[in-house]
């Protein structure tokens, strides 16, 4: 969960830094060099419920393929990851002056920003529904297991909210970058998306736990 946890800071700390404050230094710090460790967020948390679910840590051989994302989309970045930093300051300087240019940039070999970023999402939203369905197998078989009851239902609505929480911000987050780059008056609707978000999500996340 820490691992999880941390990623989705980091991504949020990331957006902050190039949205918001729009330091070049730091910009050229946190976009893009970390973007590999993005693809980890849905495995963490997947390993979280799973070990949860079991009440022991595990780790198996098969378990590494989960990072195969990372490794490839690590490899493909080789190229930016050792360009000089002056190079990088150059490029996050261009996205300022022109964000339109962050769609389709192109600093990893195998595919670029747009695509990514669809990867990412998907891989997140996919991680988060087997998880649900991990939580359904084990409501199904609860009264086999050997922990009391009132543990049990703890145990399954915590990591129930925390899975409906994420599918949903991932979905509706998805739906605000869609809106941003690509509907027309963009910036109307992603605000739409953006100011009723929040209450959304805890909305449909409360009714369904």
């Amino acid at each position: 969960l820490t691992g999880f946890l941390f990623l989705f800071s980091l991504y949020g700390l990331t957006h902050y830094v190039v949205s918001m404050s729009q330091s070049v230094f730091w910009g050229a710090i946190f976009y893009v060099n970390f973007t590999p460790f993005y693809l980890l967020s849905g495995a963490f948390l997947y390993f979280y419920v799973r070990n949860s679910l079991e009440d022991s840590f595990r780790f198996s051989s098969k378990d590494w393929l989960h990072f195969l994302p990372f490794v490839i989309h690590l490899i493909g970045l080789i190229p930016y990851l050792f360009s000089p930093f002056s190079e990088k300051t150059a490029f996050i300087k261009k996205l300022y002056a022109d964000p339109e240019l962050i769609v389709n940039a192109q600093v990893n070999l195998f595919f670029n920003t747009t695509e990514n970023f669809i990867i990412r999402l998907i891989l997140l939203l996919g991680y988060g529904c087997v998880n649900l369905y991990l939580l359904y197998r084990y409501y199904q078989k609860k009264s086999k297991s050997i922990l009391p009851e009132k543990e049990q239902n703890l145990t399954l609505k915590w990591l129930l909210s925390l899975n409906i929480y994420v599918v949903l911000i991932v979905f509706f987050y998805g739906l605000f970058i869609g809106a941003l780059n690509y509907l027309p008056a963009k910036k109307a609707w992603a605000m739409v998306i953006l100011n009723y978000l929040p209450q959304l999500v805890h909305s449909l996340a409360g009714n369904i736990c």
